[in-house]
């Protein structure tokens, strides 16, 4: 992740980008929950691209199953 100042819109804000391609992907605030960083994310939807479980692997993606797999276990906790 790429981070740049953006002073469009007559604001001051943190443009995020990709670190791969440089693309605009939305922007991070300061204002956030502290017990989380205190940062809070904007990323514009069009940026994303969905991609089903089942095709994951297919995509190249399957290094993020145990990430996941670790995620579903603490959201489950009594």
């Amino acid at each position: 992740m790429l981070t740049r100042e953006d002073k469009s819109h007559g604001m001051m804000r943190t443009e995020v980008r990709s670190a791969a391609g440089d693309f605009h992907l939305g922007h991070v605030f300061d204002d956030g929950p502290p017990e989380r960083g205190g940062l809070r994310y904007c990323i514009n939807g069009a940026a994303m691209r969905f991609i089903p479980m089942e095709n994951m692997e297919v995509e190249g993606y399957s290094y993020l199953f145990p990430y996941m797999e670790e995620k579903r276990r603490e959201h489950n906790k009594p």
